[in-house]
């Protein structure tokens, strides 16, 4: 059965933050976007499903909108850095954009590569210190930093970030 792809905010089917059209808009302007535009359409849409499902995996701050949609986006109660009140109804630009970064990030990955931290490594000693990186080194842990970036006001700790409020 083929994958359909549903990115409608707050639908109880809902599995992808960002459309096929909107990632190949995205990546179009930037550089190192290959492993986007060589793939096909039908992997460029699992490609979306898979960042959506991991972006789901972290907490973030507020609630979602509504107790019947699929996904943790939209969310209630959340303002941007500058104070202002972020959508409610619809999936933010910097989510969409975080996960077309974190779909890029998975095509780019070496087919069959283990994301465990050790997975990078081929064998690391101690005397005298030697490291020697599997293949070409680029095994993940995480979501891409790009991605992590621009979710970093919004995500509740995790990968290596903090929250911290005065009071």
């Amino acid at each position: 059965m083929a994958l359909t792809l549903n990115a409608v905010p707050m639908s109880a089917s809902a599995n992808s933050y960002a459309t096929e059209a909107e990632g190949t808009a995205y990546i179009e302007g930037r550089l190192n976007g290959e492993a986007w535009t060589s793939a096909t359409s039908a992997v460029k849409q699992q490609a979306l499903v898979g960042a959506t499902a991991r972006l789901d995996q972290d907490e973030y701050d507020g609630t979602k909108t509504t107790t019947a949609q699929a996904l943790k986006w939209p969310r209630l109660g959340l303002v941007d850095a500058d104070g202002t009140a972020v959508g409610s109804t619809t999936i933010p630009a910097f989510l969409r954009q975080a996960c077309i970064e974190e779909a890029l990030a998975s095509l780019q990955q070496p087919a069959g590569a283990d994301a465990s931290a050790l997975a990078a490594f081929a064998s690391v000693g101690i005397g005298p210190i030697a490291v020697t990186m599997r293949g070409n080194g680029t095994a993940r842990t995480g979501i891409a930093k790009a991605a992590s970036r621009l979710l970093a006001r919004y995500r509740m700790g995790g990968n290596d970030q903090a929250r911290i409020n005065r009071g």
